[in-house]
Formats: C-alpha cells, sequence, structure tokens
C-alpha cells in the first residue's frame, strides 16, 4: 500500500468516527432525551468499548440503538487496524524485497563503479557516471536517499562506507574504481586506503 492510499483510507476512518458520534449523540439525544454531554459521553464509551457502564438506565430502544452502535464501533475500529497493519506490512516487506533485489543485482556486478556519499558532490559524481552508461553503485549512511536513486535504476546501500563489510557488500572486490565523496576529507582517505587494501588495482 503507498501512502496516498494510505491516507486516503485513513481519512475514510476519520470521517466515519465523526459520523459514529454524531449520530451516537443524536439518538441517544431523541431516543433517551439526554442533555448533549450526557448523549457524547454515552457515545463515546460505547465506540471505544470501555465497558465503563451506562450513563443513565436505558429504554429497550435505547439498548437497541446501543448495539448497533457498538458493531458500527468494532467495523470502524478492524478497518482501521486493517489499514494501519496492511501500510506496515507492506511497507516493510517491499523494503525486504528490495534490499534483496539490490543485493543480487551488486552480486552479479563487475567492473563497476562505487560511489561513497550522496552529497552535493557526490551527486553531480553520480549524474556524469550515469550519463555515461557507466555501472555504479552508491553508498550513503542515509537510507532515505536510497528512493531517488532507485527511481534512476541506481543500485543504493545504506551503510557506513568506512566499513570493510559494506564495501565488500558493494562488490568492492569486483569493481573498477571507487570514489568517495563524504563531507570530512580524512574520511575519505580512509575509505580509499580501506577500498585499495581490499582491491588494490582500483582507479
Amino acid at each position: 500500500m503507498n501512502e496516498p492510499t494510505f491516507f486516503r483510507q485513513l481519512r475514510v476512518v476519520i470521517f466515519l468516527v465523526i459520523v459514529l458520534i454524531s449520530v451516537g449523540t443524536a439518538g441517544y439525544m431523541l431516543l433517551e432525551h439526554w442533555a448533549m454531554h450526557d448523549a457524547l459521553f454515552m457515545t463515546v464509551i460505547t465506540l471505544s468499548t470501555v465497558g465503563y457502564g451506562e450513563v443513565r438506565p436505558l429504554t429497550q430502544p435505547g439498548e437497541v440503538f446501543t448495539m448497533l452502535l457498538i458493531f458500527g464501533g468494532v467495523g470502524v475500529l478492524a478497518y482501521s487496524f486493517s489499514t494501519v497493519t496492511d501500510y506496515i506490512v507492506a511497507g516493510e516487506l517491499q523494503g525486504y524485497l528490495r534490499r534483496r533485489r539490490t543485493a543480487r543485482k551488486m552480486a552479479r556486478m563487475q567492473d563497476h563503479y562505487i560511489v561513497c556519499g550522496f552529497g552535493r558532490v557526490g551527486r553531480q559524481v553520480v549524474e556524469e557516471l550515469h550519463a555515461n552508461d557507466i555501472r555504479l553503485v552508491v553508498i550513503d549512511i542515509d537510507r532515505a536517499l536510497g528512493a531517488e536513486l532507485e527511481q534512476l535504476g541506481i543500485p543504493f546501500m545504506a551503510g557506513d562506507p568506512t566499513e570493510d563489510d559494506v564495501l565488500e557488500q558493494a562488490g568492492i572486490e569486483r569493481a573498477a574504481g571507487l570514489c568517495s565523496c563524504l563531507p570530512n576529507d580524512a574520511t575519505n582517505v580512509f575509505v580509499v586506503l580501506s577500498a585499495r587494501k581490499i582491491n588494490a588495482a582500483l582507479l
């Protein structure tokens, strides 16, 4: 489930809750002749199914109305739970499948370039390499950058490029070159030295 669908369904849930509260309050006022605050309080505790108890003794029509209100509240609650659960599960599943696809793609890559850091400089490097149809992998600690790169069809790996295992997962042993575009010069030197220690033939 994508975000627009989720928020659209969330608006439906909010609308249904408002409708139920309004209908419930009006119903108790008409059937039981209660004041608005008593009717509203009874509606809220009925819809929330907290079992707080009746505000006042109910007539038979009031009891039937309360049962219908409970069914409506349970239905809206079930729909809300389903909407949120679908959004969470679908998001996690999509993220897992995306990481699996990226890992398989990187495992098959040969003679590619690894760009560490997708800031201002890193973005320019990536755009240049991508424009020349050069295979590349981008590593950045900010996971949120993955969506933009995924749209371009560029494998992205969320991780710290100063760690050898992250470089290895990006296929440093099979890479043709590496460009470290991190904000700190000392860190860039460290990444390059670490990469050359694993693959001395790097450009």
